[in-house]
């Protein structure tokens, strides 16, 4: 099943898959216009304590996932995020 939702709602979905810490897929475009396919999860408290930030990342919609294949940690713009799986439910964001 597909569903199509705006960049604002694409915020309220990852938001609750942070709190309720479950992996989803996600593709996203690099900036190379390359695309990528990952299993990812958000809010991973212990890993997320060693990386410290002099900024906000959601005062510039920026998103940061752990990577389960590659075990690292990934930050990308939400803008970038092409959909979003979940529970067999593919969203597609639309671009601006």
């Amino acid at each position: 099943m597909n569903n199509i939702i705006t960049r604002g709602k694409a915020k309220l979905l990852l938001h609750k898959l942070k709190c309720s810490n479950n992996m989803f897929f996600l593709q996203y475009e690099k900036n190379e216009g390359e695309r990528k396919h990952i299993l990812c999860r958000l809010g991973l408290t212990e890993d997320k304590m060693l990386l410290k930030h002099n900024y906000d990342p959601t005062d510039y919609n920026s998103l940061e996932v752990f990577d389960s294949s590659l075990q690292a940690f990934i930050e990308m713009s939400i803008s970038d995020v092409i959909f979003i799986r979940y529970n067999d439910i593919r969203y597609f964001v639309l671009p601006n």
